[in-house]
C-alpha cells in the first residue's frame, strides 16, 4: 500500500457495497505499518453495522491438508447463493516463508464460486497467524459484512491440531476428516474435535464411500467420549460428497438449523460477547510486545540477555525477567510540534508534500493540525512576527526517508541535504520548510 488510504472513503464504498474498497479494508487490516494502527481503528469503529450482528453466519471450515476444503466450500457456498445468501470467504493460504505472499491462491480452486456475482474470495497468507488464521480475520469478517455478506465463511491454513483460532472469531465451527486415512483418531486431534459443533466426513463417493461410512462411525464413537460444548449438544457427523453434491444440502440445512438455534437462545450475542472480548486482550497483548520491543534501550537490552542465556551466565527466565523491567521504562517522544508560520497555504501545501494529512483546521485557516503517524504538525498563522520563531532542528522518525526525500524534490522542493546513513546509525537528510523551520527525516539502521 503506497498510500494512506481515506478511511471516509472506504467507509462509504462498504456501505455501498463496493468489492474495490472492500478489497482495500482488508488489505489495510492485513498491513503491518505501526502508522496504519489508527487507520484500522477508525475503519472499525466506523462500521455502520454495530456490535453485534446475529442475522449473519460466521462459519468456521477446517480440517487436514487434502481433505477437500476448497472444493467443499465453493460447493457449500454456491448453494447459498441459490438459497438468496450473499457469501464471503475468507481463506488463508500458507505463506511463502520470504515474500510472505500466499501460495495457493484459493480463487484459482473455486472458479465457479469465484466468478459468482453475489460471492466475494479473498485468499490471505497465514504469515505469522496461529491457529490456522490471519491476526486480521476477526476484523475481515466484521468489514465484509458492512459491505452486505451474511454469510462469512472462514477456511483456515488447514496445519492440523493448531486449527483452533477459528473458533474464535465464528460462529459455528466445522471440521472436515478425508476417509481412508487409518486410524480415525490420528488425523484429526481431541483438541480440534472437542471445538467442533459439526464434523463431515468427505469424499463420501465411489470406492471410497465404504471407508467414509467406517470413519464416520468412529468419529461418532470418539465424539460420545467427549464433553461437548457448552450449551451445546452432541456434535453429529456427517457424510457429503462435494464432487456428487450429495449431502451438502443436507449439510448446509443443519448449520443454519444450529445457528438459528443459537441466535433464539441468546447464546449467539453472549459467544459474540466473549469472543470480542477476548480479541480486545489479544490486541492488547500484542501492542504491548510491540512497544516495549521498541527503541534503542530495548535493543541493548535484548542483545544482553540473549549473550547471557547463550553462554550460560544467566537462565531463560532470569534474563527474560531482565528484559520485562528494560521494557517497562518508556522513552521520551514527541507528540507534537507548533510552529508559526507566514503564509498558511504554502506551509500547508509543504506537509501535504511530505506525506502529512491534514486532520483539524480552524474555521479562520489560522490554525492547522497536519499528521505524521502518531506525531502532529501544528501550524499557527503569525504574519506579523518576523522573523518566525525557528526551532534548532525536529526530527521525526519515518519508515523510509528516501521516498520523503522523492515526494519533496517530486514537488518542487530544494533539500538540504541528500539522505545518507550516518555513523551514528541513522539513514536521514535535512530540509527547511518555507519559514525556514529545521526538520530531518531519520530511520533507524
Amino acid at each position: 500500500m503506497t498510500a494512506d488510504p481515506d478511511v471516509g472513503a472506504l467507509l462509504e464504498g462498504l456501505r455501498s457495497g463496493s468489492r474495490r474498497d472492500l478489497a482495500r479494508a482488508i488489505t489495510l487490516l492485513e498491513s503491518t505499518r505501526p502508522d496504519h494502527l489508527p487507520l484500522k481503528a477508525r475503519l472499525l469503529d466506523g462500521l455502520e453495522h454495530g456490535m453485534v450482528e446475529p442475522a449473519t453466519v460466521r462459519l468456521g471450515i477446517s480440517g487436514t491438508p487434502g481433505v477437500g476444503k476448497s472444493t467443499l466450500i465453493e460447493a457449500v457456498g454456491l448453494d447459498l447463493l441459490e438459497r438468496g445468501h450473499r457469501v464471503a470467504v475468507l481463506a488463508v493460504d500458507p505463506s511463502r516463508k520470504r515474500s510472505r505472499g500466499s501460495i495457493l491462491g484459493d480463487k484459482t480452486r473455486m472458479p465457479a464460486l469465484a466468478g459468482a456475482a453475489g460471492a466475494f474470495i479473498r485468499p490471505s497468507p497465514s504469515g505469522a497467524g496461529i491457529g490456522g488464521i490471519t491476526g486480521s480475520t476477526a476484523a475481515a469478517v466484521s468489514v465484509c459484512e458492512a459491505a452486505g455478506f451474511n454469510v462469512v465463511l472462514v477456511e483456515t491454513v488447514g496445519v492440523g491440531q493448531s486449527d483452533t483460532a477459528v473458533a474464535d472469531v465464528t460462529d459455528l465451527f466445522l471440521l472436515l476428516h478425508a476417509p481412508g486415512g487409518g486410524d480415525e483418531l490420528q488425523g484429526i486431534k481431541r483438541g480440534v474435535m472437542e471445538l467442533a459443533d459439526r464434523v463431515a466426513v468427505t469424499k463420501a463417493d465411489g470406492d471410497l464411500r465404504p471407508a467414509a461410512v467406517r470413519a464416520a462411525a468412529e468419529l461418532t464413537s470418539a465424539l460420545h467420549l467427549m464433553r461437548p460444548k457448552p450449551g451445546r449438544g452432541q456434535t453429529p457427523v456427517d457424510l457429503v460428497s462435494a464432487k456428487l453434491g450429495t449431502g451438502v444440502n443436507d449439510l448446509i440445512d443443519a448449520l443454519l438449523s444450529q445457528h438459528a438455534a443459537l441466535n433464539t437462545s441468546g447464546e449467539l450475542a453472549r459467544l459474540r460477547e466473549t469472543q470480542r472480548l477476548a480479541q480486545l486482550w489479544r490486541s492488547f497483548d500484542e501492542g504491548l510486545r510491540r512497544r516495549s520491543a521498541d527503541g534503542p534501550a530495548f535493543e541493548r537490552a535484548f542483545e544482553k540477555a540473549t549473550a547471557a542465556v547463550r553462554t550460560g551466565r544467566r537462565s531463560p527466565l532470569a534474563a527474560a525477567l531482565d528484559l520485562l523491567a528494560a521494557a517497562g521504562r518508556p522513552a521520551t517522544e514527541i507528540n507534537a510540534v507548533t510552529l508559526a508560520v507566514e503564509d498558511m497555504d504554502r506551509s500547508v501545501a509543504f506537509y501535504r508534500a511530505v506525506g502529512m494529512p491534514v486532520v483539524f483546521q480552524a474555521d479562520d485557516d489560522s490554525f492547522v493540525t497536519m499528521s505524521h503517524g502518531q506525531n502532529f504538525v501544528n501550524l499557527q498563522l503569525d504574519p506579523a512576527h518576523s522573523p518566525p520563531h525557528i526551532w534548532g532542528r525536529i526530527v521525526l522518525w519515518v519508515p523510509d526517508p528516501d521516498e520523503i526525500h522523492g515526494r519533496l524534490t517530486t514537488a518542487g522542493y530544494t533539500t538540504e541535504t541528500e539522505p545518507a546513513d550516518a555513523s551514528w546509525g541513522e539513514r536521514y537528510f535535512h530540509v527547511r520548510d518555507p519559514d525556514g523551520h529545521e526538520l530531518s527525516f531519520a530511520r533507524k539502521l
